[in-house]
């Protein structure tokens, strides 16, 4: 980090996976410390530094990491997702947060799908790092707000200007009032269905759903992602022309779809900070 002059670094750490044996997990918490002493001394306050809690999902070693961290002189903290168990996490996150200083970012890295993500907010954790978004796009899979159809009629035929279009079947002859670039004031005019309600954000099942736009179902069908939807993608390509893309193995099909999971998320995690401007504390509004 000295190389570059990074204002932030993540100390050095031996992440293992929850599945080690108590011995490993141990070694990887001596490990851990250790090289976060040695980093605090390298960088002698010049940088900020972000220490991560090891322990390995085994719970005493965590809380003894995190009690150990929280004297430690350092900027925020990181929880690795590969660390903790694969199901019921959460209130071993909790108690782990509990013991570190309240106001010290907390940082997870590598939820593994919405779900996750909401249930570290509510946990208590401030930023979240994850790479499912791309991961799914990668395989056509998007993400969708659970009202949306999966088959809806267009409401005109596509012309075939519009289907052969320069940059891939265009929503002009769908969308009767085509927004264009102005996504931001689509947004608050047509993004009805984007804004997660706190009994959509605690049921896991009301939360998203995933359309897999490689089914053969989705050819035919000349309307975005979803309708409503106000992205870059669902503004201009068609379901049908990005189910073309992954057919033929273009590399665009994946990076379109990876617009439109980012902005469903956005509009998810948006949904969460209203939950907390609302003045509600989210861990006690996601355990009601």
């Amino acid at each position: 980090s000295s190389g570059i002059n990074a204002e932030y670094g993540v100390a050095l750490a031996d992440v293992v996976p929850a599945c080690v044996n108590k011995k490993r997990a141990d070694k990887s918490c001596y490990r851990t410390l250790n090289w976060l002493n040695e980093t605090l001394t390298h960088c002698n306050g010049e940088r900020k530094v972000l220490a991560v809690i090891p322990g390995s999902g085994h719970t005493q070693l965590m809380l003894k990491s995190a009690h150990i961290l929280s004297t430690r002189d350092v900027y925020g903290y990181v929880i690795e997702r590969a660390t903790l168990p694969l199901k019921d996490w959460a209130p071993l996150v909790r108690k782990v947060i509990s013991l570190l200083p309240p106001s010290r970012p907390i940082y997870m890295f590598g939820v593994l799908n919405e779900v996750e993500l909401i249930e570290a907010y509510r946990s208590g954790c401030h930023f979240v790092d994850t790479s499912f978004l791309s991961r799914y796009a990668s395989q056509g899979l998007a993400l969708i707000n659970p009202s949306t159809e999966d088959e809806p009629l267009p409401t005109t035929t596509p012309t075939a200007a519009a289907v052969d279009g320069e940059f891939g079947p265009s929503l002009a002859s769908v969308v009767p009032e085509p927004r264009g670039g102005k996504q931001d004031k689509g947004d608050s005019k047509r993004g009805v269905k984007h804004v997660f309600t706190p009994e959509q954000l605690v049921n896991r099942e009301k939360c998203s759903r995933i359309m897999d736009l490689t089914e053969g179902q989705y050819s035919r069908q000349f309307v975005g992602i979803e309708t409503d939807c106000a992205c870059f993608t669902c503004t201009r390509h068609t379901r049908a022309y990005v189910n073309h893309l992954f057919n033929t193995k273009e590399m665009l099909g994946p990076t379109l779809v990876s617009l439109h999971n980012l902005h469903h998320v956005r509009k998810l995690v948006e949904s969460v900070r209203g939950v907390l401007k609302g003045g509600t504390d989210l861990l006690e509004w996601g355990m009601q």
